[in-house]
């Protein structure tokens, strides 16, 4: 390749493959925009045509393709945020291990270090479904035996 080395002509592709990605990902979002007003319009239209009163307004709530309390059906706000910092501390064990095996040429240390990561990450988000003492009722806030808070 006319003078470039692996690693400049990696450190030119991953920045463009990002904003290209990001452009599609934000053109994406737009269409599917367009296409829910789109169908909306359509569903309008058909009420009318059938002699019912439409309702002045549609919450965008029904319009979404799956809401997001479906996904996390009723659980604490705790566990959804345990359950969120799982999810990143996958994607840095995933960033590092990458970062190392493309920058430092060593797959083992790679593998180590972000896979150290990566499995801590599963562990708490798996932590956030199964170790829930406060769904079964026996957790005490500040307030419990022994705290000395109201006492």
């Amino acid at each position: 390749m006319n003078g470039f080395s692996d690693t400049e002509f990696w450190a030119f592709l991953i920045p463009v493959v990002a904003i290209v990605g990001a452009f599609v990902i934000a053109g994406l979002g737009i269409y599917r925009h367009i296409r829910l007003q789109e169908f909306a319009h359509r569903e309008r239209l058909a009420l009318i045509e059938k002699g019912l009163v439409p309702p002045d307004k549609t919450p965008p709530e029904a319009y979404r393709l799956e809401p997001m309390q479906t996904l996390i059906s009723s659980q604490s706000w705790s566990e959804e945020r345990t359950r969120r910092g799982g999810v990143v501390l996958i994607g840095v064990g995933l960033g590092i291990a990458f970062l190392l095996w493309m920058a430092a040429r060593e797959p083992d240390i790679a593998v180590g270090v972000g896979g150290f990561l990566l499995i801590l990450g599963a562990a708490i988000y798996a932590s956030s479904y199964f170790g829930g003492g406060r769904r079964r009722g026996n957790w005490r806030g500040p307030e419990g035996p022994g705290s000395g808070v109201g006492s």
